[in-house]
C-alpha cells in the first residue's frame, strides 16, 4: 500500500482498495458505506466524524477473521453496506450479520452512525454588479488564480466579507441600480448573500477585468453563484 500512495492521486482508500481488490492482499477498505456497517454491527454510539479511527480499528477487527479473498470481502462489505445497511431505513431481515449485530439487538441500528453537530458557516456578504457600456457589451472579471473560484471567469463583485454595511464598490459605476432580488450561496465553508446592482462605465478595461458581448456570456462558462446573478440581470436589462 506504501508504494502505491506514493502514485499522483492515490490516499489511503485508494491504496488499500487497490490492494485487496486488485491484488487481494489484506487491506482495511473503509468508505462511508463500510463505516455506517461497522457502526451498527458494534454499536459504536460515538458521532461521526471523531469515531472514524475506531470504525476504521473495527473493520480492521473484523477483516482479521477473514485472512482468504480480502478482495471479496472488501467489495461485500462496501456493497452490503449500499443495498442492504442503507441510511435511515436498514434492510435487516435481509442482512447476512444480523444474528449478530449489536446494533440491531440493541434496536438502534437505524439510528447509528451517530453525526456531531455541524459547526454554522459564517455568513458573508458582497455586491455583484451588471456593468455595460453602451455598445451590447457587459464587463466580466477574470478572478485571480490564487483563492476561491481562482482563474474563472465572473461578474464583477465587491469583496466578500462578514459586514454587510461594509462594502465598498472597487468600481466606478455610473447609475447604479439596486435591484430588490438577492442572490444567496453556499460555499464549502461560508454562505454567501450578494446584492445585485445594474449600471454603467465607460471603456474600463484594466486589472483582469474586460469587456464581453452580452450575447456570449452564457458561453464563458461562469460558475454558479454568477450564473445566478446572470439569470436575474438578463430578466430585468
Amino acid at each position: 500500500q506504501d508504494e502505491l500512495k506514493k502514485l499522483p492521486g492515490i490516499g489511503d482508500y485508494t491504496a488499500n482498495a487497490i490492494a485487496a481488490i486488485a491484488f487481494n492482499k489484506p487491506a482495511v477498505v473503509v468508505d462511508g458505506n463500510v463505516e455506517r456497517v461497522m457502526a451498527r454491527y458494534f454499536a459504536i454510539e460515538e458521532p461521526l466524524p471523531k469515531s472514524k479511527p475506531l470504525l476504521k480499528e473495527r473493520t480492521a477487527l473484523f477483516a482479521a477473521n477473514y485472512k482468504e479473498r480480502p478482495g471479496d470481502l472488501a467489495q461485500a462489505m462496501m456493497e452490503l453496506g449500499a443495498t442492504v445497511c442503507i441510511p435511515s431505513t436498514p434492510r435487516c431481515p435481509s442482512c447476512p450479520l444480523n444474528k449478530t449485530c449489536e446494533g440491531r439487538a440493541q434496536g438502534i441500528a437505524a439510528s447509528l452512525p451517530r453525526k456531531g453537530l455541524e459547526k454554522a458557516r459564517p455568513q458573508k456578504y458582497g455586491e455583484v454588479y451588471w456593468i455595460t457600456n453602451g455598445q451590447g457589451h457587459v464587463l466580466l472579471h477574470r478572478r485571480p488564480q490564487k483563492g476561491l473560484l481562482g482563474g474563472m471567469a465572473g461578474l464583477p463583485t465587491s469583496d466578500w466579507i462578514e459586514q454587510s454595511r461594509k462594502i465598498a464598490s472597487p468600481l466606478a459605476i455610473k447609475k447604479a441600480k439596486t435591484l430588490k432580488m438577492k442572490v444567496n450561496h453556499t460555499f464549502t465553508h461560508f454562505d454567501l448573500q450578494l446584492t445585485l446592482k445594474m449600471g454603467h462605465a465607460d471603456n474600463l478595461e484594466a486589472n483582469d477585468y474586460y469587456w464581453l458581448e452580452a450575447k456570449k456570456i452564457s458561453q464563458a462558462g461562469l460558475p454558479t453563484v454568477f450564473k445566478k446573478a446572470f439569470k436575474i440581470f438578463v430578466e430585468e436589462a
